[in-house]
Protein backbone atom coordinates (compact mmCIF):
# COMPACT_ATOMS: atom_id res chain seq x y z
CA UNK A 1 0.00 0.00 0.00
CA UNK A 2 1.34 3.28 -0.91
CA UNK A 3 2.51 5.80 2.16
CA UNK A 4 2.46 9.51 2.44
CA UNK A 5 5.90 10.69 0.47
CA UNK A 6 7.62 13.66 2.65
CA UNK A 7 8.78 16.35 -0.13
CA UNK A 8 10.47 19.64 0.51
CA UNK A 9 9.52 22.79 -1.43
CA UNK A 10 11.20 26.01 -1.20
CA UNK A 11 8.78 29.31 -0.52
CA UNK A 12 8.92 32.26 -2.31
CA UNK A 13 10.35 35.08 -1.54
CA UNK A 14 6.75 36.72 -0.72
CA UNK A 15 5.80 33.62 1.28
CA UNK A 16 9.09 34.14 3.06
CA UNK A 17 8.28 37.56 4.70
CA UNK A 18 7.12 35.81 8.38
CA UNK A 19 9.43 32.67 7.97
CA UNK A 20 12.62 33.47 10.23
CA UNK A 21 14.93 32.00 8.00
CA UNK A 22 14.22 32.93 4.33
CA UNK A 23 16.59 30.11 3.53
CA UNK A 24 15.16 27.61 5.40
CA UNK A 25 13.59 24.36 3.68
CA UNK A 26 9.91 23.67 5.11
CA UNK A 27 9.01 20.19 5.15
CA UNK A 28 5.70 18.90 4.26
CA UNK A 29 3.34 16.18 3.14
CA UNK A 30 1.56 14.59 0.64
CA UNK A 31 -1.52 13.29 1.47
CA UNK A 32 -2.54 10.21 -0.39
CA UNK A 33 -6.19 9.19 -0.32
CA UNK A 34 -7.57 6.08 -0.89
CA UNK A 35 -11.04 4.27 -1.21
CA UNK A 36 -12.75 3.73 1.85
CA UNK A 37 -14.13 0.51 0.76
CA UNK A 38 -10.40 -0.76 0.69
CA UNK A 39 -10.15 -1.04 4.18
CA UNK A 40 -13.94 -2.00 5.08
CA UNK A 41 -13.39 -4.92 2.12
CA UNK A 42 -10.48 -6.33 4.58
CA UNK A 43 -12.32 -6.29 7.08
CA UNK A 44 -15.25 -8.53 5.54
CA UNK A 45 -12.80 -10.96 4.61
CA UNK A 46 -11.72 -11.22 8.54
CA UNK A 47 -15.43 -11.47 9.54
CA UNK A 48 -15.82 -14.04 6.79
CA UNK A 49 -12.81 -16.37 7.86
CA UNK A 50 -13.87 -15.34 11.40
CA UNK A 51 -10.92 -13.18 12.29
CA UNK A 52 -11.44 -11.25 15.55
CA UNK A 53 -14.82 -10.95 15.32
CA UNK A 54 -15.95 -10.02 18.94
CA UNK A 55 -19.58 -9.95 18.72
CA UNK A 56 -21.88 -12.74 17.47
CA UNK A 57 -25.47 -11.97 16.44
CA UNK A 58 -28.31 -14.42 16.39
CA UNK A 59 -30.90 -14.13 14.19
CA UNK A 60 -34.74 -15.15 15.05
CA UNK A 61 -34.40 -18.16 12.99
CA UNK A 62 -31.54 -19.22 15.13
CA UNK A 63 -28.61 -18.29 12.46
CA UNK A 64 -25.98 -16.67 13.52
CA UNK A 65 -23.65 -13.67 12.29
CA UNK A 66 -20.41 -13.21 13.49
CA UNK A 67 -18.98 -9.08 13.34
CA UNK A 68 -16.70 -6.68 14.55
CA UNK A 69 -18.01 -4.39 16.92
CA UNK A 70 -16.38 -1.23 15.74
CA UNK A 71 -17.69 -1.85 12.43
CA UNK A 72 -21.15 -2.27 13.37
CA UNK A 73 -20.93 0.72 15.81
CA UNK A 74 -18.94 3.32 12.82
CA UNK A 75 -21.94 2.37 10.61
CA UNK A 76 -25.36 2.32 12.70
CA UNK A 77 -26.43 3.99 15.93
CA UNK A 78 -28.31 1.45 17.04
CA UNK A 79 -25.11 -0.62 17.57
CA UNK A 80 -23.24 2.55 18.53
CA UNK A 81 -25.75 2.82 21.62
CA UNK A 82 -25.43 -0.49 21.96
CA UNK A 83 -21.98 -1.27 22.49
CA UNK A 84 -21.43 2.01 24.30
CA UNK A 85 -23.82 1.96 27.01
CA UNK A 86 -24.03 0.32 30.51
CA UNK A 87 -26.64 -2.10 28.57
CA UNK A 88 -25.23 -6.29 29.37
CA UNK A 89 -24.94 -6.32 25.94
CA UNK A 90 -22.14 -4.17 25.12
CA UNK A 91 -20.00 -6.45 27.11
CA UNK A 92 -21.67 -9.72 26.06
CA UNK A 93 -20.37 -11.53 23.03
CA UNK A 94 -23.50 -12.73 22.07
CA UNK A 95 -26.74 -10.88 21.43
CA UNK A 96 -30.17 -11.62 20.34
CA UNK A 97 -32.05 -9.45 17.27
CA UNK A 98 -35.55 -10.65 17.01
CA UNK A 99 -37.24 -7.92 15.49
CA UNK A 100 -36.00 -8.44 12.27
CA UNK A 101 -36.25 -10.61 9.41
CA UNK A 102 -33.11 -12.58 9.35
CA UNK A 103 -32.56 -12.43 5.70
CA UNK A 104 -33.09 -9.06 5.80
CA UNK A 105 -30.61 -8.81 8.99
CA UNK A 106 -28.49 -10.75 7.41
CA UNK A 107 -28.35 -8.27 3.94
CA UNK A 108 -27.86 -5.25 5.96
CA UNK A 109 -24.81 -6.87 8.08
CA UNK A 110 -23.36 -7.43 4.55
CA UNK A 111 -23.71 -3.85 3.41
CA UNK A 112 -22.02 -2.69 6.60
CA UNK A 113 -19.00 -4.32 5.85
CA UNK A 114 -19.10 -4.21 1.50
CA UNK A 115 -21.66 -1.29 0.71
CA UNK A 116 -23.46 -2.62 -1.06
CA UNK A 117 -27.25 -3.89 -0.87
CA UNK A 118 -29.66 -6.56 -3.19
CA UNK A 119 -32.98 -5.07 -2.90
CA UNK A 120 -35.29 -6.74 -4.39
CA UNK A 121 -40.11 -6.14 -4.31
CA UNK A 122 -40.18 -9.08 -2.30
CA UNK A 123 -37.51 -8.21 0.18
CA UNK A 124 -37.50 -4.07 0.27
CA UNK A 125 -40.04 -3.67 3.27
CA UNK A 126 -38.62 -5.86 5.20
CA UNK A 127 -35.02 -3.89 4.27
CA UNK A 128 -36.71 -0.77 4.69
CA UNK A 129 -37.67 -1.78 8.05
CA UNK A 130 -34.30 -3.36 8.80
CA UNK A 131 -32.59 0.15 7.89
CA UNK A 132 -34.78 2.20 10.15
CA UNK A 133 -34.48 -0.41 12.79
CA UNK A 134 -30.47 -0.49 12.96
CA UNK A 135 -30.53 3.42 12.21
CA UNK A 136 -28.28 3.06 9.46
CA UNK A 137 -27.02 6.06 7.11
CA UNK A 138 -30.41 8.53 5.51
CA UNK A 139 -28.89 7.98 1.86
CA UNK A 140 -29.54 3.86 2.08
CA UNK A 141 -32.84 5.09 3.85
CA UNK A 142 -33.66 7.73 1.02
CA UNK A 143 -33.17 4.73 -2.27
CA UNK A 144 -34.80 2.34 -0.75
CA UNK A 145 -37.50 4.60 -0.38
CA UNK A 146 -36.97 5.76 -4.16
CA UNK A 147 -37.12 2.09 -5.07
CA UNK A 148 -40.26 1.78 -3.22
CA UNK A 149 -42.49 4.30 -4.78
CA UNK A 150 -41.22 3.44 -8.22
CA UNK A 151 -43.49 0.26 -7.58
CA UNK A 152 -46.71 1.87 -6.03
CA UNK A 153 -49.56 1.13 -7.38
CA UNK A 154 -53.54 0.89 -6.56
CA UNK A 155 -52.71 -2.23 -5.17
CA UNK A 156 -50.35 -1.59 -2.49
CA UNK A 157 -50.64 2.06 -1.97
CA UNK A 158 -52.56 1.66 1.52
CA UNK A 159 -49.94 -0.77 2.79
CA UNK A 160 -47.11 1.34 2.32
CA UNK A 161 -48.77 4.31 4.24
CA UNK A 162 -49.48 1.77 7.05
CA UNK A 163 -45.67 0.55 7.01
CA UNK A 164 -44.34 4.66 6.34
CA UNK A 165 -47.08 5.17 9.29
CA UNK A 166 -44.98 2.61 11.27
CA UNK A 167 -41.50 3.51 10.66
CA UNK A 168 -42.31 6.97 11.41
CA UNK A 169 -41.24 8.34 7.68
CA UNK A 170 -43.41 11.08 7.43
CA UNK A 171 -42.65 12.37 4.25
CA UNK A 172 -43.61 8.91 2.96
CA UNK A 173 -46.32 8.55 4.62
CA UNK A 174 -47.85 11.36 3.13
CA UNK A 175 -46.52 10.48 -0.51
CA UNK A 176 -48.60 7.27 -0.09
CA UNK A 177 -51.61 8.67 0.97
CA UNK A 178 -51.37 11.11 -1.52
CA UNK A 179 -51.19 8.64 -4.14
CA UNK A 180 -54.17 6.75 -2.23
CA UNK A 181 -56.37 10.01 -2.68
CA UNK A 182 -55.81 10.37 -6.03
CA UNK A 183 -56.65 6.95 -7.39
CA UNK A 184 -59.34 5.86 -5.13
CA UNK A 185 -61.59 5.12 -7.98
CA UNK A 186 -58.80 1.56 -8.40
CA UNK A 187 -57.47 1.32 -4.84
CA UNK A 188 -61.09 0.94 -3.37
CA UNK A 189 -61.44 -2.21 -5.80
CA UNK A 190 -58.43 -3.77 -4.41
CA UNK A 191 -58.57 -6.32 -2.02
CA UNK A 192 -55.51 -4.13 0.72
CA UNK A 193 -58.72 -1.77 0.87
CA UNK A 194 -61.01 -4.12 2.43
CA UNK A 195 -57.92 -5.05 5.07
CA UNK A 196 -57.97 -1.69 6.38
CA UNK A 197 -59.41 -0.53 9.68
CA UNK A 198 -62.44 2.03 10.05
CA UNK A 199 -59.84 4.91 11.18
CA UNK A 200 -58.28 4.45 8.04
CA UNK A 201 -61.40 4.47 5.87
CA UNK A 202 -62.70 7.31 7.65
CA UNK A 203 -59.36 9.58 6.72
CA UNK A 204 -60.00 8.60 3.43
CA UNK A 205 -63.31 9.66 2.69
CA UNK A 206 -63.25 12.54 5.06
CA UNK A 207 -60.53 14.26 3.01
CA UNK A 208 -60.73 16.73 1.01
CA UNK A 209 -58.46 15.68 -1.36
CA UNK A 210 -59.94 12.40 -2.07
CA UNK A 211 -60.62 12.45 -6.00
CA UNK A 212 -63.27 10.27 -5.92
CA UNK A 213 -68.07 11.03 -6.82
CA UNK A 214 -69.95 9.61 -4.69
CA UNK A 215 -71.09 6.76 -6.59
CA UNK A 216 -67.65 5.79 -5.65
CA UNK A 217 -67.38 6.73 -2.63
CA UNK A 218 -70.57 4.64 -1.43
CA UNK A 219 -69.64 1.55 -3.75
CA UNK A 220 -66.31 1.79 -1.20
CA UNK A 221 -68.31 1.96 2.09
CA UNK A 222 -70.64 -0.94 1.41
CA UNK A 223 -67.86 -2.76 -0.05
CA UNK A 224 -66.07 -2.74 3.04
CA UNK A 225 -68.86 -2.96 5.13
CA UNK A 226 -70.04 -5.70 3.29
CA UNK A 227 -66.42 -7.87 3.92
CA UNK A 228 -66.91 -8.38 7.65
CA UNK A 229 -70.94 -7.35 8.19
CA UNK A 230 -70.81 -8.70 11.74
CA UNK A 231 -68.29 -6.41 13.19
CA UNK A 232 -68.39 -3.06 10.47
CA UNK A 233 -72.17 -2.46 10.52
CA UNK A 234 -72.14 -0.55 13.36
CA UNK A 235 -69.33 2.00 11.39
CA UNK A 236 -72.16 2.26 8.25
CA UNK A 237 -73.67 5.43 10.02
CA UNK A 238 -71.17 7.25 10.78
CA UNK A 239 -69.68 6.36 6.75
CA UNK A 240 -73.07 7.22 5.55
CA UNK A 241 -72.74 10.67 6.80
CA UNK A 242 -69.48 11.87 4.87
CA UNK A 243 -71.08 10.11 1.78
CA UNK A 244 -74.10 12.29 2.12
CA UNK A 245 -72.16 15.45 2.74
CA UNK A 246 -69.99 14.70 -0.76
CA UNK A 247 -73.29 14.10 -2.43
CA UNK A 248 -74.37 17.43 -1.15
CA UNK A 249 -70.85 19.44 -1.58
CA UNK A 250 -70.94 17.97 -4.88
CA UNK A 251 -74.37 18.78 -5.81
CA UNK A 252 -74.19 23.09 -3.94
CA UNK A 253 -70.31 22.57 -6.49
CA UNK A 254 -72.60 22.78 -9.17
CA UNK A 255 -74.99 24.61 -8.78
CA UNK A 256 -72.37 27.50 -8.19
Amino acid sequence: MATPESRRIRLSSQDLQNTPNANEEVETNVILKIPNGLYYKNFDKMRKNEQLCDIKIIAKNGEEIRAHKVVLAANSKYFNIMFNSQFKESKEFEIEIQDLDPHALSLLIDFIYTSELAVNVQNVQEILNGICFLQLDETIRSECIDYIKSGIDPANCLGMKEMAERLGLRDFYTFSLRYALVHFSQVYKKEEFLLITFDQILQIIESEDLCANEENVYESVMKWIKYDIENRNKHLPDLMEYVQSRKFANYFSVRN
